[in-house]
């Protein structure tokens, strides 16, 4: 779906001028805003990039394409726990059975999905290792929320046929884990070790672009994705206008 681990943003506050917005809202004006500007927008599973002959040769459920330039907007996949069937994404109530919740987890990502799990009628908990990461008026509203905060680590979680036991606080129907991500570049990872340049995001392989959080997990904003979006695409309209002869 476009707009990937955003869209599941219970609020985003950090974004200049889009106060408050749902990250479901504000991935659906982007999209809303991008076809206002006549780009076509395809969706289908992309199942290969190979460079061939100086183009990019990509394999998709629709068919194959060739482009000389690409860039790769991929996101950011979770570190995973051996925790069996835990969920690392949340896109709706459909995901979950039963009334209630373990999170695993103690940054912006685990109490974003507490307060808008919570907002559904489920029972929340969040199990978090070391003081809270997450961004305090995120805490301080999970925590006015009356959401239980439990401090321990995923050691303290046994599954069992009924569900998720935590010591000293009962058992969950549902865990869901999230303690990190890192860029997900598995489309190129064949291509070996690709460096990304600044500021236009082209790598060492030319003509392809990383952008966002497959550029950089240090810099998950989505005003970095953004700008870093803008960079690559001003750097391909540069090399077109050149590659026609203009200025």
């Amino acid at each position: 779906m476009p707009g990937g681990l955003l869209r599941t943003a219970n609020r985003v506050d950090n974004l200049l001028g889009m106060k408050g917005m749902s990250g479901l809202s504000l991935c659906e004006s982007f999209l809303e805003h991008a076809r206002d500007m006549g780009v076509v927008i395809e969706a289908a599973p992309v199942k290969s990039i190979n460079v061939h002959e100086g183009s990019f040769h990509l394999e998709s459920g629709k068919g194959n394409r060739d482009f000389s330039n690409l860039i790769l907007a991929t996101g950011s996949r979770p570190k995973r726990l051996d925790l069996p069937d835990a969920m690392y994404r949340i896109d709706g109530p459909g995901d979950l059975k039963g009334g209630s919740l373990l999170i695993i987890g103690g940054g912006d990502l685990a109490f974003d999905n507490a307060l808008r799990v919570f907002g559904w009628g489920i029972d929340v908990c969040i199990l978090h290792r070391s003081a809270p990461k997450a961004n305090h008026s995120l805490v301080n509203e999970v925590r006015e929320a009356g959401i239980r905060l439990v401090k321990g680590d995923v050691g303290m979680v046994s599954p069992g046929r009924d569900g998720y036991h935590l010591e000293g606080e009962g058992v969950f129907d549902n865990a869901a884990v999230f303690t990190g991500r890192v860029p997900d570049r598995s489309l190129i990872d064949h291509m070996g070790p690709v460096e990304v340049f600044m500021p236009s995001h082209e790598t060492s392989v030319k003509g392809l672009y990383v952008i966002g959080d497959a550029a950089s997990i240090e810099s998950s904003q989505t005003a970095y994705a953004m700008s870093s979006g803008l960079s690559a695409a001003m750097d391909i309209a540069r090399k077109v206008r050149e590659d026609e002869g203009g200025p």
